[in-house]
């Protein structure tokens, strides 16, 4: 198991499951409930986040739990792995999964989102935007005109956060 994160109230968990069977290798991302003082068997999500054959990873919630941000090297993305969002259930159902665009997303690899929802900042490490080397920490400002979803130019946070190493 890797990089999780619980939801605002505590009572769901999501995080990447890796294993490992028959040769193949599989990063997907599952999500347990707390009930009854007690946390349930996890569950894998549905189709819309885990594409059969292809790593999705690093999930990461808004505040409200309804929109989930993850890494993925899914079919109709820009570069190695992409960020995606989905809306999601409290069952962990996921709807149709949207990539970020090109603003955020490059021909590289962007990982490890984290939306700080107090500040509509959007945090990842891409390794395919202007940097120090490597993979470097970015962020990237969300606003919402008109119903459509826009990011902000991702600025590199520079040293001391990044170095010439990942």
């Amino acid at each position: 198991e890797a990089s999780g994160i619980f939801s605002n109230d505590g009572d769901k968990f999501f995080f990447t499951r890796w294993t490992s069977g028959m040769g193949e290798k599989e990063h997907a991302i599952y999500m347990s409930r707390f009930l009854n003082k007690q946390w349930l068997m996890p569950m894998k999500l549905n189709s819309n986040v885990n594409v059969g054959g292809f790593k999705s990873m690093n999930p990461s919630l808004n505040k409200q739990g309804t929109i989930l941000y993850f890494a993925t090297d899914r079919p109709g993305g820009i570069g190695k792995m992409d960020l995606w969002y989905t809306p999601i259930d409290e069952f962990g159902k996921a709807g149709t999964a949207v990539n970020l665009g090109p603003v955020v997303n490059t021909d590289g690899d962007e990982i490890t989102p984290f939306y700080d929802y107090a500040s509509k900042i959007l945090y990842f490490a891409s390794d395919g935007h202007q940097g120090l080397g490597g993979l470097d920490i970015f962020k990237s400002g969300l606003s919402d005109e008109g119903g459509d979803t826009i990011w902000s130019k991702p600025l590199n946070l520079k040293a001391p956060i990044n170095s010439s190493s990942d």
